[in-house]
């Protein structure tokens, strides 16, 4: 997993979701198809995912969509509302 501490300890559905988001950083991820892929409620999720990470589902996908983002701008030749494009950002 990409910036993940060594020192972190996650539990298993919460390392399968934050793998799925950083695999599908072009998609909209929502919560139920994070839950779904991790195997267990959202609700659980949910939970589990906001005491380890201490962001919630929705927090930590805008956050590494906003880091993607910037390391684009700083790094290729796309322009904004291609940034926005690949990210499945909804308006630029």
């Amino acid at each position: 997993m990409f910036n993940i501490k060594k020192a972190n300890v996650y539990s298993k559905p919460v390392i399968k979701s934050i793998n799925y988001i950083y695999s599908n950083l072009h998609t909209r991820i929502t919560i139920d198809v994070l839950a779904d892929y991790a195997g267990v409620s959202q609700g659980h999720l949910s939970k589990i995912f906001k005491k380890e990470t201490g962001k919630t589902v929705s927090e930590y996908i805008a956050f590494q969509k906003l880091e993607t983002a910037k390391n684009m701008l700083k790094n290729s030749e796309y322009t904004c509302s291609e940034i926005a494009l690949i990210l499945a950002y909804p308006t630029q």
